[in-house]
């Protein structure tokens, strides 16, 4: 009977009668009178006159007139003259002569020897000897032996004995007696007899 987290059990309709996630239920219109996460409403026209989280209502140009989050209104070119966050106004090349967070501008190539985020340059290799992020590069075939992130190289199969995140591995199945997080093994019903994070389990519904 409150709002949570904008999905809704069959045959309810819940009532956001203040401004919050940007998610509205059948037959409501929320009224954003002041700007915030970039959803309007049908029927509104939300006025950013200063820059923002690069979202623009229909009619509307923001002007940034400073390098911010990469996100550009039609009709500027934004300067980026130092490196940053990986995304370049059209005409520009940035210089990334050392390694960053794993975008390179066109025409350069940027020397990984080391494992990092998982992204690779062209024409390099990195070598994963241990596990870390579930991202593997080719040739290569990291050992999970024990549960973690919920990836598996090829060739694997981790034992997922207690409930964790949600994913199993194939020819497992996890027991989850208790609520959790919205994710059921097959062959399992569980009971939200509480409306909570807007998944229902096959044959449930929601406290009505």
């Amino acid at each position: 009977s409150t709002p949570s987290t904008g999905y809704l059990r069959p045959g309810r309709v819940e009532d956001w009668s203040t401004p919050s996630t940007g998610y509205l239920r059948p037959g409501r219109v929320e009224d954003w009178s002041t700007p915030s996460t970039g959803y309007l409403r049908p029927g509104r026209v939300e006025d950013r006159s200063t820059p923002s989280t690069g979202y623009l209502r229909p009619g509307r140009v923001e002007d940034w007139s400073t390098p911010s989050t990469g996100y550009l209104r039609p009709g500027r070119v934004e300067d980026w003259s130092t490196p940053s966050k990986g995304y370049l106004r059209p005409g520009r090349v940035e210089d990334w002569s050392t390694p960053s967070t794993g975008y390179l501008r066109p025409g350069r190539v940027e020397d990984r020897s080391t494992p990092s985020t998982g992204y690779l340059r062209p024409g390099r290799v990195e070598d994963w000897s241990t596990p870390s992020t579930g991202y593997l590069r080719p040739g290569r075939v990291e050992d999970w032996s024990t549960p973690s992130k919920g990836y598996l190289r090829p060739g694997r199969v981790e034992d997922w004995s207690t409930p964790s995140t949600g994913y199993l591995r194939p020819g497992r199945v996890e027991d989850w007696s208790t609520p959790s997080t919205g994710y059921l093994r097959p062959g399992r019903v569980e009971d939200w007899s509480t409306p909570s994070k807007g998944y229902l389990r096959p044959g449930r519904v929601g406290l009505q």
